[in-house]
């Protein structure tokens, strides 16, 4: 059964996010839209966009679901996947002017490298190609390691080798399934197979501080301060958002059966207590401090701080430390079995605090 989170009410230009508690779909018998008959193949996921606020109708009452993205137009649905973050700076491409309704969501999309362009232009106005949106997503979700796999479709063939991982790790994930055996990637991609893809990868979506206590069956994405997630299970990977901002994140007795991915989350920041059990941890957040404290009785076997990473603090016990940021600054303050420090941290530095131990180095 589907299962989101969404608090609050905010009307945009080129949003309309609906306040709904807590929201359970098995089958939607009103879509909202007068485009989208309740027995499609894409109703469920056209309601669950626009309920979690992700994409909006269009001219109100319709979904348009066959008409086209284009590549700005998926930066700004993964902008409020991520919250809506703050952004500053400028990016580099010349055709993305200033206060154009997706410069903020290509300039934070930009910077997060899930979306890259040709070097010197985004082409926010070119439609975009099924696979040229499964690399965004898998970008998102940090997928990738499926290359050396068969994708299973009949015209895999046509996959460019630069798209190749992230549609076969997509694939590997049940995010894309294709259609009669073939996955298209050279098609454009419609707004009811983008929404199909959120509806599948992302179950859980909390963008309001609070206590949450319900499973979620799948992958999740935190994009606010003040969330704590407490007695319960995430069966897939778990996103805290840049637009957590500096903000405050506490996992209490969470079991993740996925990876934690930081994105957002300051100098407070993300807390995993009680008896937590995580796997691996990937920071990932830019432009900023973040504390990754594991304190009781909870187990975290890796913390990975990823490339892009600025200034980490890991407090707590931890299996292995992994630096693979280039100039990231990374202080351990806990107890750390083994670190890890790969070729593409030139420049990284490492401190441990004066009470702090690491066996091996």
């Amino acid at each position: 059964m589907k299962q989101f989170k969404k608090l609050g009410a905010l009307l945009t230009a080129l949003a309309v996010v609906c306040s709904v508690s807590v929201a359970a779909f098995a089958a939607v018998e009103d879509t909202g839209f007068a485009d989208v008959a309740a027995d499609s193949w894409y109703a469920d996921a056209a309601a669950y966009c626009r309920d979690s606020g992700l994409m909006s109708g269009t001219g109100g009452t319709t979904f348009s679901p066959d008409a086209v993205m284009t590549r700005a137009m998926l930066a700004t649905v993964l902008y409020r996947l991520a919250g809506s973050p703050a952004v500053t700076g400028t990016d580099a491409f010349t055709d993305t002017a200033d206060g154009t309704w997706y410069a903020d969501a290509v300039l934070k999309a930009s910077a997060a490298g899930v979306l890259q362009g040709d070097g010197a232009n985004a082409r926010p106005s070119a439609t975009i190609t099924r696979q040229e949106a499964m690399v965004m997503l898998a970008r998102v979700m940090k997928l990738s390691g499926e290359a050396g796999a068969s994708a299973g479709f009949a015209d895999q063939d046509q996959i460019a080798s630069w798209a190749l991982d992230a549609v076969k790790s997509m694939a590997a994930k049940g995010y894309v399934n294709g259609s009669g055996g073939r996955i298209m990637p050279t098609a454009n991609i419609t707004r009811a197979e983008i929404a199909v893809m959120l509806d599948n990868m992302f179950a859980g979506y909390f963008d309001q501080a609070g206590t949450y206590t319900e499973d979620v069956d799948g992958a999740a994405v935190i994009s606010a301060g003040g969330v704590t997630l407490e007695n319960l299970t995430v069966s897939g990977d778990l996103i805290v958002a840049e637009g957590v901002g500096d903000g405050h994140v506490v996992l209490d007795s969470v079991a993740l059966g996925g990876r934690l991915i930081i994105r957002g989350g300051g100098e407070n920041s993300v807390v995993i207590k009680g008896n937590s059990k995580i796997d691996e941890v990937i920071v990932a957040r830019q432009e900023g401090k973040v504390r990754v404290a594991v304190q009781g009785a909870s187990a975290v076997d890796v913390v990975y701080v990823d490339d892009g990473a600025d200034a980490v603090k890991i407090e707590g016990k931890v299996d292995t430390v992994t630096v693979a940021a280039a100039e990231a600054a990374v202080e351990l303050a806990g107890e750390v079995k083994t670190v890890e420090v790969a070729e593409s941290a030139g420049g990284a530095a490492l401190t441990v605090a004066k009470d702090a131990k690491v066996d091996t180095l």
